[in-house]
C-alpha cells in the first residue's frame, strides 16, 4: 500500500510538472529533462511511469477534461423559473428532469474517462473546488435558471484556469498544432454552452429577439478569448473581469423578468465564487 501511494504521488508530481512546463513553453519546446527536474524525479523514474512526452501530455489532457466535466456535469439546469406548461398533477414547474448536460459525441454529460497513464481517477490537483458556483454547490442557479448556471459555470472555469496549471495546459494542448490532441476541450465547452443556452430559451429566460445560437457563440467566443489572454496576463481570468463581461452581456441576453434574479458575479454573491486552490508544486520522493 505504501509503495502504491508513493507511485501515485510520483505520477501526480510528474503530471503537474509537465502541465507547468507545457503551459510555459508549449509542447514542442518542453523537454523530458525540464519536466523531471521540476518534478524532482529522475529521468528513469519519469520513464517508469510515462513512456514518452506524448503520454505525459495525454495524461494532462485527461486531468483537464475531468476538471471540465466536474464543472459541467455538476451544473445541470435547475427547474425553470419562468412560466412553463404545467407538469403532471399540476406541477407549475413542469418536468424537472433533463437539462443541458450531455450532447453530441459523448460531450460533457458523459461518463468519466481513465487517464492514459492508467492511474487512478480523480487525483489531487485538477478540478479541486470546481463547481462551487455551479449547480449543486450553492443552489443559486434556481434564482436565474439556466442562465445563472451558465454564469456560475464560467466563473468556476475561469477560477480553474487561473489557479490550476493542469487545466491551463490541457486547454492549451488542444490548440497546439505540434501535439496530436486526443480530446477537444474547446468543442466540449462549446457544445455544453449551446445546450445550456438552448435550455434557457426553453425556460423563457432569453430576451425577445435573441437567438440562442448567437448568444451561445458570443459566450463561447468571450470565454475562450479570456482563456487565451489569461495565459499571458492572469488578470483576464480574475472574477472581476468576468463579472464585468456578464454585467455588460446579461441586459442584452436575458428577459426583463429573468434579469432581476441574475447575479453576474456568481450566485454566491462573492468575487471569489468558484475559486480553486493556488497552484501547487507537488514534490515526490
Amino acid at each position: 500500500m505504501v509503495k502504491q501511494e508513493r507511485a501515485a504521488r510520483t505520477r501526480e508530481a510528474l503530471v503537474r510538472a509537465a502541465a507547468e512546463v507545457f503551459a510555459e513553453e508549449g509542447f514542442a519546446t518542453a523537454s523530458i529533462a525540464s519536466i523531471s527536474r521540476r518534478a524532482r524525479v529522475s529521468a528513469g523514474g519519469l520513464h517508469f511511469h510515462f513512456a514518452s512526452k506524448n503520454a505525459l501530455a495525454h495524461a494532462v489532457e485527461d486531468r483537464a477534461e475531468r476538471a471540465l466535466r466536474q464543472i459541467t456535469a455538476g451544473a445541470a439546469a435547475p427547474p425553470p423559473t419562468a412560466p412553463t406548461t404545467p407538469g403532471p398533477n399540476g406541477d407549475p414547474n413542469g418536468d424537472p428532469n433533463g437539462g443541458p448536460d450531455g450532447g453530441p459525441d459523448g460531450g460533457p454529460g458523459g461518463g468519466e474517462s481513465t487517464g492514459p497513464d492508467g492511474g487512478p481517477e480523480g487525483g489531487p490537483g485538477a478540478g479541486e473546488g470546481a463547481g462551487r458556483c455551479a449547480g449543486g454547490g450553492g443552489g443559486g442557479g434556481a434564482r436565474g435558471g439556466s442562465l445563472q448556471v451558465l454564469v456560475d459555470s464560467t466563473h468556476a472555469l475561469m477560477a480553474l484556469l487561473a489557479h490550476d496549471a493542469v487545466v491551463r495546459a490541457g486547454f492549451a494542448l488542444c490548440a497546439d498544432p505540434s501535439f496530436d490532441s486526443a480530446v477537444d476541450l474547446h468543442r466540449r465547452w462549446r457544445l455544453w454552452v449551446e445546450a445550456v443556452v438552448a435550455a434557457a430559451a426553453g425556460e423563457g429566460l432569453l430576451a425577445e429577439g435573441v437567438s440562442p445560437e448567437d448568444a451561445a457563440h458570443g459566450v463561447v467566443a468571450a470565454t475562450v478569448g479570456l482563456e487565451v489572454l489569461g495565459a499571458y496576463d492572469r488578470d483576464w481570468l480574475a472574477p472581476h473581469t468576468l463579472t464585468r463581461f456578464w454585467t455588460l452581456m446579461l441586459p442584452r441576453l436575458a428577459s426583463v423578468t429573468a434579469l432581476a434574479a441574475l447575479r453576474p458575479q456568481g450566485s454566491q454573491g462573492s468575487p471569489g465564487c468558484g475559486a480553486a486552490p493556488p497552484d501547487r508544486n507537488t514534490e515526490a520522493d
